[in-house]
Formats: structure tokens, sequence, C-alpha cells
């Protein structure tokens, strides 16, 4: 039931899947929008017109220099994986609930058909964060088993800061059935995060180099290795 080498793997997490998250930051700039003395209050329009498209101009070269700097992490991430293979989506963050589904399942049945993959990692489906929850069913419908289909074997992963935050009782939580021993590898895996700089926060942050390694610890301890990472295998053809 171990994962083979030589099979070729695609890895849909939601920071690769979809990278181009639009995040909508302040302005440094400090403009007024008061009306000034004297100015007829057509001036005053479109000045307050003028003043709130330069707001609109800096936000939005803040928001491409945030999405950019997230797929340069991410491609540094991936690399120090060894990762060679890589396919960006553009999608909306927080707010795949309004983006149609099947829009996602198509694109996703399209990366699938170009790679070409036996295996695939996606999140969780009782994760807290809605997109990730909808990543994982657009995964799980692109990958419905048909006739001489390429997948075989689907696993769930969690998401730290996310899957265990999800304190809903009405969910049912992430209970992992297949262990991988990472005892070998855990440094590699910290070194990536690392690289992953703008999704990497400070202890006791879950999402931060200390949580990485104490989740693994937790694992681990729990299969009886050092290290381990933990999935949910959702199918397995052999």
């Amino acid at each position: 039931m171990g994962i083979s080498k030589k099979n070729t793997i695609l890895a849909i997490t939601l920071s690769v899947l979809i990278i181009a998250i639009l995040i909508y930051l302040s302005t440094q700039e400090t403009v007024s929008t008061k009306p000034l003395k004297h100015i007829p209050v057509d001036s005053h329009i479109e000045l307050n017109q003028r003043l709130q498209a330069v707001v609109d101009a800096a936000r939005e070269k803040n928001k491409h220099k945030e999405i950019n700097q997230r797929k340069t992490n991410s491609l540094k991430a991936l690399k120090v994986l060894g990762v060679q293979q890589s396919k960006f989506l553009s999608y909306p963050d927080n707010s795949l609930d309004k983006v149609p589904l099947i829009k996602i399942i198509k694109e996703i049945e399209n990366i699938i058909k170009v790679f070409k993959p036996d295996t695939i990692f996606t999140h969780t489906n009782v994760d807290l964060n809605i997109d990730h929850e909808i990543v994982s069913r657009a995964v799980i419908t692109a990958t419905r088993p048909k006739p001489f289909f390429c997948v075989k074997n689907i696993y769930l992963f969690e998401t730290l800061s996310s899957t265990e935050w999800n304190f809903n009782f009405k969910k049912k939580s992430f209970n992992p059935n297949f262990f991988v021993d990472i005892t070998k590898s855990i440094n590699i895996k910290i070194k990536a995060a690392k690289e992953y700089k703008k999704e990497i926060n400070t202890w006791p942050n879950p999402r931060s180099i200390s949580g990485i390694r104490n989740l693994a610890k937790y694992r681990g301890q729990s299969v009886g290795v050092k290290f381990a990472e933990a999935f949910y295998l959702l199918r397995q053809i052999s």
C-alpha cells in the first residue's frame, strides 16, 4: 500500500493550485477626501474620483506584488522538494464558494489530462478553510473512477491552522489511516516550508516551523516512528 517512487504523483494543494490570491492591502499613501473650501460641488466630485483612482491603483499594485511574492515562494519550495513541473491557477482567496464548482472541476480535469498522474494528494474535506473544502470536493469529483482512468490512488492531507481549527461538532475530524515515515526527510520538509515565507508564522501559531515539527512528532509517535506524515487514504486501486 506504499507509494511507488516510479509513479507520477500530482499534489493538488491550495498553495499551488490556488496561488494567485486576491488580497486587498491597505495603501501606504495617505490621501484626504475632505472637500476644500470655495470649490464648486462638481469640482469636489471630480477631485474625490481622482483621489479614489490613486487609492485603487495603489491597491492593485500591492495586490499583484503579493501574488508574485507567493508564486516565487512556492516555486522555491517546490524546487527544494524536487518538483520539476507545476501549474498555477488564478482564483480569489477565501472566495471559492463564489466560483462555479464545475469551472474548478473542469480545470482540474484538464490538468489531469496533461500530467496523467496515478496518485493525487489533496486537502481533507473536513477542513475549516472553505477554499480547502471546495478544492477537495472538486478533486474528488474530477477523479471519479471512470474506465481506463489514470488516477489509482487519492490521499487527503491535513493543513496546519486549518484542519485542527475545525471545532464544528457537526463535522467529522481528520482521522488519518495512512502514515509515511519522514524521519530521514523532515529537514527537507522544514527547508521547503521556510522558503514559503508568506505562509509561515511564529510560534505558537500552528503554521510555524515549530508547529510543523511538532505535528510530525505527534503523527510519528502515533505509529512508533520519530517523525511521520499522516494522510487519509480515500481510494486505492491496486
